[in-house]
């Protein structure tokens, strides 16, 4: 093809659809055109968003992504009960060492003074 032909139809093609900037100022004086470009972004919006929906409903159905599994290394651990038993009789003694206090049969002696 000769470059005089490209060129011509590169014109041709150029008033016929205006151009670029030429909907860019029919932008500025068309109210349509605003809503126009709106209905597009929540158009290509919601494509995509029901793309990667899809998309996510296919790698969860088939277990590749957002797998639950028990780990094995996981134990359950008994109580001691020796040191069960330790600790109770050690709380057992502080309570009747503060039945004592409350009752007034010892007497401590204060540091401060």
């Amino acid at each position: 093809m000769d470059t005089k032909n490209v060129s011509q139809i590169v014109k041709v093609v150029k008033l016929e659809s205006g151009g670029f900037a030429s909907w860019f100022s029919r932008a500025k004086h068309d109210p349509n055109r605003a809503w126009q470009v709106i209905f597009g972004i929540f158009l290509l919006a919601a494509l995509l968003l029901l793309a990667f929906s899809g998309y996510l409903f296919i790698k969860i159905s088939k277990g590749e992504i957002f797998t639950v599994s028990k780990p094995e290394t996981e134990q359950i651990g008994t109580i001691d009960r020796e040191k069960l038993g330790r600790i109770l009789s050690a709380l057992d003694r502080k309570a009747l060492k503060l039945s004592e206090i409350k009752a007034g049969g010892t007497v401590y002696v204060d540091p401060s003074i």
